[in-house]
């Protein structure tokens, strides 16, 4: 589903936006936009784990419920089972209503259970909500590609990620507010009071009392009015799939609404293309369109995670095989280099810049699962200086990243920009995690990663 601004729309009506490029901005714009609320928020995520960044959104939410504020949390269910209780806590609020996206059903959520029932509802299980959207009072808004956990706020002592979101105003926001109604109000989206026990009923509200009360130490007033003001205002288009597309259960897997989209803006490049896409598996067609436009005299450039920095060793199966078909063709790959510092980085990043000019923007990465069997969310930006942000940000990453070259024995090095060193393995990345990613790389799933 696309619902377009116009192109020709004045500056007076254009939404605005703005970068939220460093965690702990982007973390004080969504505690921000909590305490602004006066009348409902809306909360889409795929992840929302229970540790200090968790909580803390925990917390305000709950906050805004004691004023009154109408809170609807949407959660995919895939990863809730060790959070269960924070959100059973959270709901027994009048005020805050949480549904799980296409959930498993109640009887078979236990241990061993869960994964026989993942395994025999594969066809629907294995097709998850993707989408994340913060959106306060149809008005203010933020979306990209972080969840809700330390590691996407730079609070993490061990790993964090990289990542992007845009923090929205005006018109755009309404738009995301029917996207997110579009999964509210879907079959599969179940009220998780279905997963109450009556007799725990008192021991939720305790729960979250406690998490009313719990001390975070003072959080600074994020300063929402300085934000907007630097926001800069621009044609957009909210380009999302629909709940409906996504979990089809046709065997035959077709591209969705917004990876339909995507292909229409990269028919279009004329200039260059810069992508950083943290997970990134291509198919065939896919490949044969970056080779036409890097034969068309176009420069593209592509960042993506190591082996040493990909936190999903499955998904760097699926593109190894990506990486060596784009060898083939001339078309250049950067990943993302480890730094050998504690915490350790990885790329989380959706992001794509056309021609200096187009962005494009929010939890889709440029891999099968997302075009196939994920549902997602992306925005779609007009706007020669947001453009050129994203892209320094991104340039700025390549800059200090590995390349793969094909080398003279038919084999692949890596090489990086000033180090006169050249790698014959897999970068900083143990013996273990190669050999698994070479094994699973003949895995035909794997691309699904």
């Amino acid at each position: 589903m696309a619902m377009p601004q116009s192109m020709e729309t004045s500056s007076e009506n254009d939404s605005r936006f703005l970068l939220l490029q460093e965690g702990s901005l982007a973390l004080d714009a969504r505690v921000g936009l909590i305490r602004g609320a006066t009348r409902q928020i809306k909360l889409q995520t795929y992840i929302w784990k229970e540790d200090y960044a968790g909580r803390l959104i925990a917390r305000e939410l709950i906050q805004a419920a004691d004023r009154g504020v109408q809170v609807q949390v949407l959660l995919d269910d895939f990863n809730t089972s060790n959070e269960l209780h924070l959100f059973r806590a959270l709901n027994a609020h009048p005020f805050i209503n949480i549904h799980l996206f296409n959930p498993i059903p109640k009887v078979w959520r236990q241990g061993v259970f869960r994964w026989l029932h993942l395994i025999w509802e594969m066809r629907r299980m294995n097709r998850r909500m993707h989408n994340k959207a913060l959106i306060v009072d149809n008005e203010r808004a933020i979306i990209g590609g972080r969840n809700i956990g330390d590691e996407y706020f730079d609070l993490d002592h061990k790993f964090n990620f990289l990542d992007l979101d845009l923090l929205c105003f005006g018109p755009v926001v309404a738009e995301l507010a029917t996207s997110f109604d579009l999964y509210w109000h879907h079959e599969y989206a179940k009220p998780i009071r279905r997963w109450f026990r009556a007799r725990r009923k008192r021991l939720y509200r305790r729960r979250l009392e406690r998490l009313r009360q719990e001390a975070f130490g003072y959080y600074p007033e994020p300063g929402l009015d300085k934000l907007q003001a630097e926001a800069v205002a621009a044609p957009a288009e909210v380009v999302c799939d629909t709940p409906s597309s996504f979990l089809s259960r046709t065997p035959v897997l077709q591209p969705k609404e917004v990876a339909r989209h995507l292909k229409g803006l990269l028919a279009g490049v004329r200039e260059c293309l810069t992508v950083e896409s943290a997970y990134l598996v291509l198919n065939g067609e896919e490949i044969t369109q970056l080779d036409r436009l890097r034969q068309a005299g176009i420069r593209v450039q592509l960042l993506t995670n190591s082996l040493a920095t990909n936190d999903v060793l499955a998904n760097h199966a699926g593109f190894r095989n990506t990486r060596r078909a784009l060898l083939q063709k001339g078309v250049a790959i950067h990943e993302l280099a480890a730094t050998g510092k504690v915490p350790k980085t990885g790329l989380h990043g959706k992001a794509l810049v056309i021609d200096h000019h187009t962005l494009f923007l929010g939890s889709y990465n440029l891999n099968e699962r997302s075009a196939l069997l994920n549902s997602e969310l992306a925005l779609i930006i007009h706007h020669p200086g947001l453009a050129r942000q994203v892209e320094a940000v991104i340039e700025q990453l390549i800059a200090a990243s590995w390349q793969p070259q094909q080398a003279r024995d038919g084999g692949l090095e890596w090489r990086r920009l000033g180090d006169e060193r050249v790698w014959q393995n897999e970068p900083e990345a143990g013996l273990i995690p190669r050999m698994v990613s070479r094994l699973l790389s003949h895995w035909s799933m794997s691309r699904y990663f």
